[in-house]
């Protein structure tokens, strides 16, 4: 699946509990393996690489497989900026930036 955000693969834990951090061994190694396997399809043996950090959705664990060289776009470095936790602080930031869009 494909990040309706940046655009880039992504895995989506889709297993119980649906909002963990946490699943078994074995269940990581899957969704790392099924990520990579589409981000070697997309972007080429060893020309990405798989960030595990929760940026936007912080309870429900997904990764994405970025290209190597990859920058976050004006919007994601902002909004990144509002982003610590604070789901009210982020919706302004959405709300700011749709504006200067404008």
């Amino acid at each position: 699946m494909d990040c309706m955000s940046c655009f880039l693969p992504m895995a989506v834990w889709r297993g119980e509990p649906l909002h963990t951090m946490t699943v078994s061994e074995a269940d990581y190694a899957g969704m790392e393996e099924a990520l990579k396997k589409v981000a070697f399809e997309k972007f080429g043996n060893d020309q990405f690489w798989i960030d595990k950090v929760q940026h936007r959705i912080p309870d429900h664990l997904h990764w994405h497989a970025r290209p190597n060289g990859w920058k976050p776009r004006f919007r994601h470095r902002i909004l990144n900026l509002f982003l610590r936790g604070d789901s009210k602080a982020y919706y302004f930031a959405e709300k700011i930036l749709s504006f200067i869009k404008k």
